[in-house]
């Protein structure tokens, strides 16, 4: 059941990696769409098959989406408002820029790269007084803890096994 589902998914798929509700027949894919898609393969990647090339374009797409000021285009529609409106953090309604949280963990030990931006942009002047980002840190790689230090507004770094805590306050 689980994997039919999954094979159905692939057919909303664009040649580009990005997902829509009516797949290459919609102009554009959408970066929210695309971004709850890949939360949902990669909850079920313990249960079935999924194809890495898959979750990387899709990725990769999503990445190429992230404007100068660390906002993300949103080029297609997203049809049902009330789901989209779940993964907006600390933006008022009337303000929805296309900024969304997205948490995809790969267990696979075979990651080439990773892409990681702090939008402060996106908080729109709104106070937080502590933030956290967990870095995970593939096989192979290192954390670079010294730099990450040097950056004004990160205020401690723990480095963990295979991971960094980076604590931000008063963003």
């Amino acid at each position: 059941m689980v994997d039919k589902g999954y094979l159905r998914e692939l057919g909303y798929q664009h040649f580009d990696g990005s997902f829509s509700a009516f797949g290459n027949s919609d102009r554009f894919g959408s970066t929210w769409l695309t971004s709850f898609v890949l939360k949902c393969f990669v909850q079920a990647k313990d249960a079935l098959f999924i194809d890495k090339k898959v979750i990387t374009d899709a990725v990769l797409w999503i990445i190429r989406q992230q404007r100068l000021d660390g906002s993300f285009n949103e080029p297609g529609n997203v049809i049902h408002k009330a789901m989209q409106v779940a993964v907006f953090f600390n933006v008022e309604e009337d303000l929805l820029e296309p900024a969304f949280f997205l948490n995809v963990s790969l267990s696979d030990e075979n990651i080439n790269g990773f892409n990681i931006r702090i939008c402060f942009s996106l908080l729109r002047e709104q106070v937080i007084t502590m933030a956290l980002l967990q870095i995970g840190i593939p096989t192979g790689m290192e954390g670079d803890v010294e730099s990450v230090s040097r950056i004004p507004e990160i205020k401690r770094v723990e480095e963990g096994y295979r991971k960094i805590d980076v604590y931000l306050e008063e963003v």
